[in-house]
C-alpha cells in the first residue's frame, strides 16, 4: 500500500511533534522515524539508483545520530571483532570451568568410594 508524498510529509510532521520517549536521551525512535519519513517524503517515484543513494544517506544519518560515523568504519569493525573474540573466549572459559567442576565432583566421589572400600578391607 503506497502512500502519497503528502501523506508521508504529514506523517513526518506528526512524528516530529511527539514528545520524546523515556529511552536514550540522545536518540529515540521518534527521531529516527523523523529522519526516515523526512528523507523519503516526496521521493516516491524516483529511479532505483537515486533510491539507493537516498537509502544510504538515510542509514548514514541514523548511524550518525548514534555516534557511528562512516570514517570510523575500520576502527568499529576491529572493535566488533575484538568483542567477538572476547565473547568466544568467555564461552570457552565457561565450558572449561564446567568440565573442571564435573571432574572434581567425580574425582571426589571416586576417592570417597576408594577410602570406604580400603577401610572396609582393612578391618
Amino acid at each position: 500500500m503506497a502512500k502519497t508524498p503528502s501523506e508521508m510529509r504529514s506523517r513526518a510532521s506528526a512524528v516530529a511533534d511527539r514528545k520524546p520517549s523515556r529511552g536514550s536521551p540522545g536518540v529515540d525512535a521518534e527521531e529516527i522515524e523523523t529522519f526516515v519519513y523526512g528523507d523519503w517524503a516526496g521521493k516516491h517515484e524516483i529511479p532505483f539508483a537515486t533510491l539507493d543513494e537516498t537509502m544510504v544517506k538515510t542509514v548514514a544519518r541514523i548511524l550518525a545520530s548514534f555516534g557511528i560515523y562512516d570514517e570510523d568504519r575500520k576502527e568499529m569493525r576491529a572493535d566488533f571483532q575484538q568483542i567477538r573474540r572476547w565473547r568466544n573466549g568467555i564461552e570457552e572459559a565457561k565450558s572449561y570451568t564446567l568440565k573442571a567442576v564435573i571432574t572434581l565432583i567425580v574425582a571426589g566421589f571416586v576417592g570417597t568410594v576408594w577410602l570406604g572400600v580400603k577401610t572396609m578391607l582393612g578391618k
